[in-house]
């Protein structure tokens, strides 16, 4: 019983990390998703070469959340 009750609260903890895990990414996302608005209207201006690399990311996470 003891051992079957130890296994729940580590599946617990694994299911409570992964959903933090989770919102932790989805802030991410929205965070790269502003940073690369603001990044791609100052990129018209100005062709700087870490716009690329949000976008870049912002792509790989979009990917992610889907």
């Amino acid at each position: 019983m003891a051992a079957q009750l130890h296994r729940l609260t580590v599946i617990a903890k694994c299911m409570h990390s992964i959903s933090t895990l989770y919102q932790q990414q989805q802030q991410l996302h929205i965070f790269f998703i502003i940073a690369n608005r603001r990044r791609f209207l100052l990129s018209l201006k100005t062709l700087d070469p870490t716009s690329t690399a949000i976008r870049v990311k912002a792509r790989y996470f979009r990917r992610r959340a889907r």
